[in-house]
């Protein structure tokens, strides 16, 4: 996936399309079309108070959609100015404005708040090495390595599948379990080109029925062989391509409402998890014994 997580695209659209549905429920709330209701607002409260309110509205679909760490306290900010102005509009028209519709929409924005504390959302947030759509292009590899943990166990040797790469580094399937963190050593030969002893760090795992870690590399050494490799991988067309951003979304959708997960970005708490090189699911047998070298 090479862009942001759903449910962020969805709630950052959403905060456009407030701005447009409030103007839609003022003009039903008091009775007037929604051309006629935008007249008296604009006459009654001032073209410039108008134009700040849905600026707002726009800066917090952008706070929200940037993904950084100042996102959440402009999103929040703006939201505890939204509660602040319901309650003055309630106060001023109380018989239009009822307590059960200014309830509603104060519960609604609380909810969203909510939503961003969350420990996965905000995860993403507040982690920069979880933007996976950040990440350079990859490349469809599956090729036999050894690994060795540079610190922890140190000299442990194990067996692994490279299952891509990328100019920023690899992504290893493999029976043992890691750290993230953990500095490793891995010896491949690929393509006809011998990497020994490239060094990196575990930046991202996955759980659950594998496992399968992103290894950023830190060796300066070999870069001259990686990009040789990739380069012979572009001539191959063996670029990961993502798939369409309305077929990704149906996948999700499918996803949430068959199983109900997705509605977070899928970030666990105590091992990072990404994206940003697919995990090829590769049998333990496959790993566990050594096979013939790829040239």
């Amino acid at each position: 996936m090479q862009h942001r997580p759903w449910p962020i695209i969805i709630l950052a659209f959403a905060q456009v399309a407030a701005f447009f549905i409030n103007l839609w429920v003022g003009a039903r709330l008091s009775n007037m079309g929604l051309g006629h209701f935008i007249d008296v607002s604009l006459t009654k409260t001032g073209t410039s108070n108008v134009l700040i309110l849905g600026g707002m509205q726009f800066l917090s679909a952008f706070a929200i959609i940037s993904v950084k760490k100042w996102s959440f306290p402009i999103f929040a900010t703006i939201q505890a100015m939204n509660l602040y102005q319901l309650y003055s509009i309630h106060h001023q028209y109380p018989s239009r404005f009822q307590l059960p519709l200014a309830l509603l929409y104060s519960i609604s924005n609380i909810v969203l708040v909510g939503y961003f504390l969350l420990p996965a959302v905000r995860a993403v947030y507040f982690n920069p090495r979880l933007r996976w759509w950040e990440s350079k292009p990859r490349f469809s590899t599956n090729v036999f390595a050894k690994f060795t943990r540079i610190e922890g166990n140190k000299g442990k040797k194990a067996t692994c599948i490279v299952s891509t790469i990328s100019s920023e580094g690899l992504y290893i399937a493999t029976t043992e379990t890691m750290e993230i963190g953990q500095r490793v050593s891995l010896d491949f030969t690929y393509l006809g080109t011998h990497i020994k002893d490239l060094q990196g760090y575990v930046a991202f795992g996955t759980i659950a029925n594998k496992r399968g870690y992103a290894i950023r590399c830190v060796d300066s050494r070999h870069q001259k062989d990686l990009k040789q490799m990739i380069k012979a991988l572009i001539r191959q067309d063996r670029e990961l391509h993502p798939q369409s951003l309305s077929k990704d979304f149906k996948t999700w959708l499918r996803e949430v409402l068959n199983t109900g997960y997705g509605i977070v970005p899928e970030v666990p708490l105590k091992v990072d998890t990404s994206t940003a090189a697919e995990v090829v699911e590769v049998p333990a047998e496959k790993l566990e014994a050594p096979r013939k070298r790829a040239a």
